[in-house]
């Protein structure tokens, strides 16, 4: 019997090996495996038990967006809030549509202190994503105390969104 491998060349089987194969698994092997695998538990008892119950959070990929220092710091509470900022504290972010001197204004927020605002060179594309409930992040990326209160505290913005194919139908707009 010639049996040909993927470059095409004849692999050789010893005579009988086809008949030894049916007898030694039987004649019906096929059937009999499947019949096995119907009756057979997907997870066995055993194993279920020994898992913590998980919740399902999907996991999740941060985009980011934009890198910069915030606008008007030293207006707001910018230099009261300094020593409580430090690199990886989650900031607010609010889109002030009503903003008389920019319509795509966007506050950062830390708790309740305003700190000031996304510049205006980089705040129409954020604004705009807020105001349209996509989820974003804002984290401080460097805090340099020595440096002029206007260069401060640097900022990124990060677009929050689900490993492709993890998200649950109607997650990747929720957080």
């Amino acid at each position: 019997m010639s049996v040909f491998d993927p470059l095409g060349q004849s692999l050789s089987y010893p005579i009988g090996y086809n008949d030894r194969m049916k007898t030694e698994l039987g004649t019906n092997s096929r059937r009999a495996f499947l019949g096995f695998l119907a009756r057979a538990p997907l997870f066995p008892p055993a194993v279920l038990a020994t898992r913590p119950a998980q919740a399902a959070t999907p996991p999740e990929r941060r985009v980011l967006m934009n890198d910069f220092s915030i606008a008007g710091f030293r207006y707001y509470d910018g230099a009261r809030e300094l020593p409580a900022l430090a690199r990886g504290v989650k900031l607010r972010l609010r889109a002030e549509p009503a903003n008389p001197h920019d319509a795509f204004a966007v506050e950062i927020f830390h708790g309740s202190a305003k700190l000031g605002y996304v510049p205006r060179f980089c705040n129409r594309h954020i604004s705009r994503l807020l105001q349209d409930g996509v989820p974003l992040a804002c984290e401080v990326e460097r805090v340099d105390s020595g440096a002029p209160l206007w260069e401060a505290v640097a900022v990124v913005v990060l677009l929050r969104t689900c490993v492709a194919d993890a998200c649950p139908t109607g997650a990747a707009g929720k957080s």
